[in-house]
């Protein structure tokens, strides 16, 4: 079936293609989900499907479920833990960074603490940092030269 025709299907079953959003999802391309809630709606068996679709009989299953629970062909959203910063905030972290390399993970987050109404723990700061592909430790300490051995390299050299 042509894309044209499917338009017309969803069209002729009111469903909005504002649900539809067309984001590229690795397990089963937009259009082939189009694809298998028009032959579902439309009254044809999974294994049917399956097979007219080119895809598993528990994947045109899955889909067709999908669509009827929430009216989408996405799947539900993933839960976990939200994170405690915003995309800005972690670019400003990276900006931290970059504007002193000399800086620790430490000293970020005090310092994003203090700049920001976000408190944001030392691993947290790592994190954004390794994201970034950034270093997100303090650099090894040199002792410094003192004066008498600044001459004697000079003579050393000369």
């Amino acid at each position: 079936m042509g894309s044209q025709f499917l338009l017309m299907i969803l069209h002729y079953w009111k469903i909005q293609l504002s649900t539809w959003r067309l984001v590229k999802d690795d397990r089963c391309p937009v259009i082939k989900k189009l694809h298998i809630v028009c032959l579902h709606k439309y009254g044809k068996s999974n294994s049917v499907i399956a097979t007219t679709v080119g895809r598993s009989r528990s994947a045109v299953q899955r889909i067709a479920a999908n669509f009827k629970s929430s009216g989408t062909k996405d799947a539900k959203p993933k839960t976990g833990r939200p994170r405690k910063t915003l995309p800005r905030q972690d670019r400003i972290m990276i900006r931290m960074s970059l504007k002193d390399r000399f800086k620790s993970a430490t000293e970020i987050s005090h310092e994003f603490g203090y700049t920001s109404d976000v408190n944001v723990s030392r691993k947290t700061v790592s994190r954004r940092l390794q994201v970034s592909e950034l270093l997100a430790h303090a650099p090894a300490k040199k002792p410094l030269i003192s004066k008498k051995n600044q001459r004697a390299r000079l003579h050393f050299c000369n």
